[in-house]
């Protein structure tokens, strides 16, 4: 079962169906899944695995509920290391998803992760890797910034050095000297980002 006929199963069934993210907690040899629908929620056990779906432990899948019975199943597919702003706080991140926090993981506990991302943002030891650090804009790696590359300064203080000294005067008609004027340059650090609005940032596992 793919996403389209999740989507012709809950147009069927009216609006008594909904379509929820769940995690999968367990995968037994027989395909059954347990399934953690919403983070407080009771565990649904007894699902089958279709085979497009291809489920792991940690990872997520779609499914149809009318809130008692899981109805349907569908594959997410390959949304396994990607980045996406999240809307709500940080301790209410969905399911099947971590915080891009710099946080370090155990590469056993999120092997999919582990595999898409590897170590672009760094790696306590052989057994763990990060994920990518708050705090940061992102902006679009290619030539001019690296994937996984860091930089830039929250606040900036005026120097000779990165500004100059700008000098000033005036001359008489024969060309001699009036006098000169200096700007004095301030040390003050200033703010140097642009208006912004904080949203959490998460990795889909």
């Amino acid at each position: 079962m793919d996403m389209h006929d999740i989507a012709q199963l809950i147009a069927g069934q009216g609006p008594s169906l909904r379509l929820r993210q769940a995690e999968v907690t367990a995968v037994a040899s027989d395909g059954t899944l347990s399934l953690k629908i919403g983070g407080s929620e009771t565990i649904v056990t007894g699902v089958k695995a279709f085979a497009s779906v291809c489920p792991v432990v940690g990872g997520s899948v779609w499914v149809a509920t009318d809130g008692v019975d899981v109805i349907g199943l569908g594959a997410i597919g390959s949304r396994t290391g990607i980045v996406e702003m999240w809307g709500g706080s940080a301790a209410s991140i969905p399911a099947g998803s971590l915080l891009c926090d710099g946080a370090s993981y155990l590469r056993t506990d999120y092997p999919a992760l582990f595999a898409a991302i590897g170590t672009t943002w760094g790696a306590a030891d052989g057994d763990h890797f990060n994920v990518p650090p708050k705090d940061r804009f992102y902006v679009a790696a290619g030539s001019i910034y690296a994937t996984g590359a860091t930089g830039g300064e929250a606040t900036v203080t005026a120097s000779a050095a990165n500004v100059g000294i700008e000098r000033g005067g005036a001359q008489d008609e024969a060309g001699g000297s009036q006098g000169y004027a200096w700007h004095q340059i301030s040390a003050t650090a200033h703010n140097n980002l642009p208006p912004y609005a904080g949203l959490p940032f998460i990795i889909w596992t």
